[in-house]
């Protein structure tokens, strides 16, 4: 009887292999559309952009977006291929809180203390948050890459 069943045996781990493939392919990474990492700082009149959103934009339509903080930003997924980059300045919740120091009289205060009382917040023209206007491309190539973005005033 067991030699009856041998013939299926056979069989049975080619049907398997034949069945898993697909999945084990998809573990590996082969599904999904090739992307890249873009990393980097944004300046804006040479000064770090200290809060903000970076965007790349791909021609496939995919977006891709990261936060940016102290000028540094890390997007991940990024659509291989030409795109456009977007970029938004936040202010800090600092900026919109009134200064600490606000009743007291300017010559008590150290210079430390003015600077802190004071923080400063640089807006991005407005034409940096939109696809249309930015005027910011960047070519993605597969794996990490590093692109600066300068934005001239």
């Amino acid at each position: 009887m067991i030699d009856a069943c041998r013939p299926g045996l056979g069989q049975r781990p080619a049907a398997i292999l034949a069945a898993c493939l697909p999945a084990l392919a998809g573990l590996l990474g082969c599904g999904g559309p090739p992307s890249g990492t873009v990393s980097g700082r944004v300046t804006f009149e040479g000064e770090a952009v200290a809060l903000g959103t970076i965007a790349f934009h791909g021609a496939n339509g995919r977006v891709a977006s990261a936060s940016i903080s102290a000028g540094g930003y890390r997007v991940e997924k990024v659509p291989i291929g030409p795109a456009t980059v977007t970029v938004q300045a936040h202010p800090p919740m600092t900026a919109m809180l009134p200064p600490p120091f606000e009743n007291a009289p300017p010559e008590s205060l150290q210079p430390q203390q003015l600077r802190a009382a004071r923080p400063t917040f640089v807006p991005l023209p407005p034409q940096y948050a939109a696809k249309g206007t930015s005027g910011l491309t960047y070519m993605v190539h597969d794996g990490g890459q590093t692109h600066d973005v300068i934005l001239p005033p």
